[in-house]
């Protein structure tokens, strides 16, 4: 009776996952789903790679006679088009681990896991070469990845195990086996999926035997993926600039997801093919700072004052352009600054200081689509040469 009760259960939490192949996650069959989700000038690039990587001699006696070139490229375009044919646009693949849990909560049978996949990105290396439409590296963007920081567990089996660990001292203790389908598909910017945790499973070791613990996503796919921030992935070509940090915060890095971010950034508007996100988060009393992120990247940052700052905020103020930017001690007894270094343009107006409205305070976001209530002045704003160029290369006027 209780095999069949576990049956029922099985069908009934997986029933997306039943009827479908799960694959490996690993570079080989992302790139196939990425090859199906591409171009066929994509599929052509993989096609005459596949020539030079695997049929060498062959390729070196063709490569000055086009036609016979051709010829291997097609034998090989057709070979892969058959492959890619077979499998789906969005597709379920399973990344399997041996991994240590952070903390176990007896009272509510809750394991806690350390970090699995990095602030909602998780990447598969492919291969370090000259291919346009594909990267070395994959980047599956996933927005729910607190499905996994913490599972609830079968009470009675995990109880029994680390008793076992106990009483034989073993030398694996809290190593424990995983296993996550993912569903992937989205392939977009030549460079990263939409690929949502649908479910997970923890066993006691790599055999399988013993199942602790289960865990499936009950949204679907689609709400996930359209509803977050990174729904338009890294479309900026641009690369962080490390220089410096404002409060861990650097120029042209990559959007990290945190947890309030919900709250604190929104979409605002496009800007080409490039999804703008304001991030406005307090500073000090009197003022917040904007992180305004361009195509998935900061593409500036600003400190903006909502009334005048007390003097101990503008010596905190101060002391962090100092500490941050590595410049000489801010003068704020001018009316404007500007100054670069690094390939960063910055420019420092003393009115801020005073939420005073003037020409150069006067704050105007343009990526944001409309003014806030607030009454915001300029103190600080940054932006790098590399935005400045994409922006004015998209008919923005700076």
């Amino acid at each position: 009776m209780k095999y069949i009760l576990l049956l029922s259960l099985i069908c009934i939490t997986q029933p997306s996952i039943a009827n479908e192949e799960v694959l490996e996650l690993n570079a080989e069959n992302l790139t196939l789903l990425a090859l199906k989700n591409s171009s066929q000038e994509a599929v052509e690039e993989y096609a005459l790679y596949l020539v030079r990587s695997t049929r060498t001699k062959e390729y070196f006696r063709a490569m000055r006679d086009k036609k016979k070139l051709d010829e291997l490229v097609n034998q090989e375009k057709n070979k892969l088009t058959a492959k890619l044919n077979k499998i789906n646009k969005l597709g379920h693949y399973k990344f399997k681990k041996v991994f240590s849990y952070k903390s176990y909560d007896k009272d509510s049978s809750t394991l806690h896991l350390k970090k699995i996949i990095s602030q909602n990105v998780f990447d598969v290396f492919r291969a370090y070469d000259d291919m346009v439409y594909l990267p070395s590296t994959f980047l599956l963007l996933t927005p729910n990845t607190e499905i996994i920081k913490s599972v609830k567990v079968n009470k009675k089996r995990f109880e029994r195990l680390l008793s076992y660990w106990s009483e034989n001292n073993q030398s694996y203790k809290n190593t424990l086996y995983l296993e996550i389908i993912f569903n992937v598909g989205k392939f977009q910017n030549s460079n990263d999926f939409q690929a949502t945790v649908q479910r997970l499973d923890i066993y006691s070791s790599k055999n399988k035997k013993t199942l602790l613990a289960s865990k499936v996503e009950k949204r679907n796919y689609s709400e996930l993926v359209s509803n977050w921030l990174l729904s338009s992935g890294f479309s900026s070509p641009l690369v962080g600039i490390h220089a410096f940090s404002y409060f861990s915060i650097r120029l042209q890095d990559q959007l990290v997801i945190q947890e309030h971010s919900s709250k604190t950034c929104k979409k605002t508007k496009k800007i080409g093919s490039h999804q703008a996100i304001v991030c406005t988060q307090p500073y000090t009393k009197s003022t917040e700072l904007v992180i305004s992120y361009l195509g998935g990247r900061v593409a500036q940052i600003d400190v903006v004052s909502l009334s005048p700052l007390a003097k101990h905020e503008i010596n905190k103020v101060k002391q962090d352009i100092k500490r941050f930017l590595k410049s000489s001690d801010p003068k704020v007894n001018h009316s404007f600054i500007k100054w670069s270094k690094h390939g960063v343009n910055f420019r420092l107006v003393s009115d801020g200081f005073i939420n005073k409205q003037s020409k150069e305070s006067s704050y105007k976001n343009i990526f944001e689509t409309s003014s806030s209530p607030k009454k915001r002045a300029l103190i600080l704003t940054m932006m790098a040469d590399g935005t400045k160029k994409l922006l004015t290369d998209l008919g923005v006027k700076l």
